[in-house]
């Protein structure tokens, strides 16, 4: 169970940050909730803008698990922010690995950071969801938000609380899997590996990718293996 016990603060470099710096002090399931960031966090070290009107916040998993099993705590984020924003009126699927998109847009990103290496005894999961911004500038991608699709103003803190509820009730793995691979935009996807052509056939349990060229060859690839940035250039 996540959300139990909520620190909440006007601004901090990062909610992720936080959680790592005082990891010793703080309980499976506790979370950092921030209104806006000064270094936020974004894959491969990138950042995430964080501006006010937004949430921004990180959980901490104090659980022994598997490198191989990070991917289920990808899809139950991917999966409750994609039925929480359905509840707001907004129509959202999953990029994989780790961004929740409209029209190719994109108003949420997960960032999950571990501690160990086969076997992971802290999990840091931060997430960010474009709620209330109206404009976006200076950055790489386009991105929207719940205000822009919508018109409405949201209560931030509800939202959480609907993504608190809706993260803790998934127990079945493989309805999970399923809702994931519904909402999934990558496949069928055109990507390269090695120098050749293959479409994503699906995307696996366990994070890997299954590719398939023309000649019905497949290929289990990690993600680092073939680049899907393409996807937010294409009209």
């Amino acid at each position: 169970m996540i959300g139990k016990k909520i620190l909440r603060f006007n601004n901090i470099e990062s909610t992720n940050t936080f959680i790592r710096n005082n990891i010793n002090k703080l309980d499976h399931g506790d979370m950092v909730v921030a209104k806006t960031q000064s270094k936020g966090k974004g894959r491969l070290g990138n950042t995430w803008l964080s501006e006010e009107g937004n949430l921004y916040f990180s959980f901490l998993l104090k659980e022994d698990l598997r490198r191989s099993e990070i991917f289920s705590i990808i899809m139950k984020c991917s999966v409750s922010i994609i039925e929480i924003l359905n509840k707001y009126n907004v129509e959202a699927e999953i990029k994989y690995p780790n961004d929740i998109v409209v029209k190719k847009q994109k108003i949420s990103g997960i960032l999950i950071e571990s501690i160990g290496y086969n076997d992971i005894n802290n999990l840091i999961v931060g997430i960010g969801i474009n709620i209330n911004q109206n404009t976006f500038k200076n950055i790489s991608i386009v991105a929207t938000s719940i205000y822009k699709e919508t018109k409405k103003i949201t209560n931030l803190d509800t939202l959480l609380n609907d993504f608190i509820e809706k993260y803790n009730s998934y127990i079945d793995i493989n309805d999970l899997y399923k809702k994931y691979i519904d909402k999934s935009v990558i496949i069928g996807e055109n990507v390269a590996f090695n120098n050749a052509n293959y479409k994503v056939k699906t995307i696996l349990k366990n994070g890997n990718i299954l590719l398939i060229n023309k000649e019905n060859i497949e290929r289990n690839v990690t993600y680092g293996n073939i680049s899907l940035k393409e996807y937010y250039h294409k009209k």
